[in-house]
């Protein structure tokens, strides 16, 4: 086939001809005389092209991971298993090497209220605090450390894993579980990750977590615990042989905050109760079952100069208008 130039001369194109991958601008109108290299963005982007194309004639190596990584790159760019995202924590005052204690005690020798937000059973029961964590000492190997959670139905229906992580083992073996109607519990162990995953009741109406010892010993350190969405712990993951929290310490201003709960008002115990031990007359106030410690108590006076807070063996604790004559968490 033949071609005409715009200088009039005719040009022939072979049938089966050989083409160049390199790009040329014409220096005239010649195509003959075409010299000069293409515009160099052109000539990068055929670099590149062939770059991606022999990445895509390699293969990349299978990759070994643990449960909770994900991918990511090495500085080489190279795909590696590395460590994922961590889930919210939905417990409070979860990071026992430095807990929220306003009541400041080191040791906790009876059932109740220990550590902010953490109860303990057994009448004879010990939580103590150490540099590492807390440890538990039952009374029974039926006794736990528990920790109410606060809106139940948020979770109705819904997975949840419950996890600690427990230091050197010393002989005696701790496990956790949930109770959202049905006790569930996880497997013992005497050191590293203890866990439950639990597919929590549609129709739950209270929900706790717990930890407790397989006898009546004291426990090795728990360092923390985390309450998470989903069917996997990302509370801890080993580095060489080492068990180490995936999240840092958390802000302990907003633990704290947290922790610092106020009573309020129910209005289905503000009724007139006929046996009430107040007398005939008398309203008996109640207040709402709140899993967190009550750091400074308030209780609406209008106009009284106190007011009896009972619990559930109407024990009453006299409240005056600027605070309480005795502190009470919970």
């Amino acid at each position: 086939m033949e071609v005409r130039a715009a200088s009039g001369e005719y040009y022939s194109i072979p049938e089966n001809p050989q083409y160049s991958t390199q790009i040329r601008a014409l220096s005239n109108d010649d195509p003959a005389n075409a010299e000069k290299v293409f515009n160099p963005l052109v000539a990068r982007l055929i670099e590149n092209t062939a770059a991606v194309k022999k990445l895509a004639e390699g293969k990349q190596p299978t990759l070994h991971g643990t449960t909770g990584q994900v991918v990511g790159f090495d500085a080489e760019g190279s795909a590696v298993a590395v460590e994922g995202w961590s889930n919210l924590n939905l417990l409070d005052n979860g990071y026992f090497a430095d807990p929220i204690n306003q009541r400041r005690q080191t040791e906790y020798t009876s059932a109740g209220y220990a550590i902010d937000r953490w109860t303990i059973t057994g009448e004879t029961s010990t939580l103590t605090l150490d540099d590492d964590g807390i440890c538990f000492f039952p009374s029974t190997s039926s006794n736990w450390v528990r920790q109410y959670i606060e809106d139940s139905s948020a979770l109705a229906g819904r997975t949840i894993t419950m996890s600690i992580l427990v230091g050197a083992g010393n002989g005696t073996n701790v496990r956790c579980g949930c109770n959202d109607g049905t006790l569930h519990y996880g497997g013992f162990v005497s050191s590293g990750i203890a866990e439950v995953t639990v597919s929590i009741n549609k129709n739950v109406k209270e929900l706790f977590v717990f930890f407790q010892c397989d006898k009546t010993a004291k426990s090795p350190s728990i360092k923390a615990a985390k309450l998470e969405l989903g069917p996997v712990q990302n509370l801890a993951h080993k580095e060489g042989g080492v068990w180490v929290l995936n999240d840092p310490a958390p802000n302990k201003a907003l633990e704290l905050a947290k922790c610092q709960r106020y009573q309020e008002n129910d209005i289905s115990y503000s009724v007139l109760e006929r046996r009430s031990p107040l007398g005939a007359g008398r309203r008996r106030r109640g207040l709402h079952r709140r899993p967190g410690r009550i750091s400074v108590p308030t209780v609406p006076q209008r106009g009284r100069k106190s007011a009896s807070v009972y619990d559930g063996r109407d024990t009453a604790v006299q409240m005056g208008r600027t605070g309480c004559a005795a502190a009470h968490g919970g």
